[in-house]
């Protein structure tokens, strides 16, 4: 019997170091419209400094705030959060080619070996990018590695749920 994940609705939240903007689209037919977003630009000062929450309480309540706007209320619980990039490590390693499990490995320790704090205090996530022709045993894997500092990550996560918003997902804005 085969397994699945129902994913809730989310809608997508971008903080930066001004401001916090809202978006999120609703299916019609086989396409996506645009159907509530926002922005508010923060009343409070030292909400963000250089990308880093430096008060989730008040980051929290810019956010309600902002969710206050036009037709929010109609707003899915969840949210897909855009980081700022200022402390995010994005980084393009290789990799021999191997098994899952090896892969795991290999990535934890090429991925502390490429950025400048330790790998306990960080998140990071990583996707492998697929060779062009899939025909073709690769003898090496391109592996796309984003990592964040725990304590950057978490101001962010106690933000967003002290504005009573379930984090879905967090990423890089430029993903």
């Amino acid at each position: 019997m085969k397994s699945f994940h129902i994913i809730p609705k989310a809608f997508g939240l971008s903080v930066s170091n001004r401001n916090v903007k809202f978006a999120y689209l609703k299916r019609r037919g086989s396409k996506y419209v645009l159907d509530t977003f926002g922005e508010h630009i923060f009343t409070q000062k030292d909400v963000m400094k250089r990308g880093v929450v430096a008060s989730p309480e008040a980051l929290a309540s810019e956010i309600r705030e902002a969710l206050q706007l036009k037709e929010a209320h109609t707003l899915p619980a969840h949210a897909v959060v855009s980081l700022p990039e200022e402390e995010i490590f994005l980084r393009i390693i290789q990799v021999p080619s191997m098994n899952d499990e090896d892969l795991k490995e290999a990535i934890k320790w090429e991925t502390e070996a490429n950025i400048p704090i330790s790998i306990d205090d960080v998140y990071y996530d990583y996707h492998v990018i697929l060779p062009e022709n899939l025909k073709k045993r690769p003898t090496h894997l391109d592996v796309l590695v984003t990592a964040i500092p725990r304590a950057v990550a978490d101001g962010y996560m106690r933000a967003v749920e002290g504005a009573g918003i379930r984090p879905l997902v967090l990423e890089p804005e430029s993903a």
